[in-house]
């Protein structure tokens, strides 16, 4: 007789997405995600395939999760320079609590896409995700006169920049004082100047 599923294929990817976020792909193995999720071996390779085919599912599901963030945050319709600015100021907020795991997408770039062209097409959507967000209030900035007077995609660039950079650094051993400071010096950067 065939087993029967006894757990929630989101809860263990969330678990999944944790173990990646924090130990990295090559620092997190399968039995670390027995042991956090409490889900056999045999299960999780029924339902999920390999470590590879794991990673790309935890990957989808942050993805998942970030792009509702991103829309949230930004993607509205009086979303402008301070939906900007508390969107960053909410990654200070994470780093001076402790977390120091900075964005998944970016650390999956590093580690795994030039590997695996699957887990490249991830970081590509989610990437685009977050330039579209971006998109979006930089367009109700510039409309309200908030930002500096520069084409659209060079404010959005920068801003993905500034993203992967501050991702980047919170990954090291940056003092979050330093992290703070340089977002928040760039994001002056982009305001109108009176």
């Amino acid at each position: 007789m065939a087993r029967t599923r006894t757990f929630d294929p989101m809860t263990l990817l969330d678990t999944a997405v944790e173990l990646f976020w924090v130990k990295g792909y090559g620092n997190c193995s399968m039995d670390d995600v027995v042991a956090a999720s409490g889900v056999a071996r045999y299960g999780i390779y029924q339902q999920f395939g390999d470590k590879n085919a794991l990673y790309r599912a935890a990957l989808s599901r942050y993805h998942e999760q970030a792009v509702t963030m991103l829309n949230n945050a930004l993607n509205t319709p009086s979303g402008g320079f301070s939906e900007i600015c508390d969107y960053f100021a909410s990654l200070s907020a994470s780093l001076e609590q402790g977390d120091r795991r900075g964005c998944l997408a970016c650390q999956a770039a590093i580690d795994r896409a030039q590997d695996d062209p699957q887990v490249a097409d991830i970081v590509a959507d989610i990437m685009a995700d977050l330039r579209a967000a971006f998109a979006s209030a930089v367009a109700v900035g510039l409309a309200r006169g908030e930002l500096r007077e520069l084409p659209p995609d060079d404010l959005v660039e920068f801003l993905v920049g500034l993203q992967r950079a501050l991702a980047t650094m919170m990954r090291t051993a940056t003092p979050a004082d330093e992290i703070q400071r340089y977002s928040q010096v760039s994001l002056a950067m982009l305001a109108r100047p009176d």
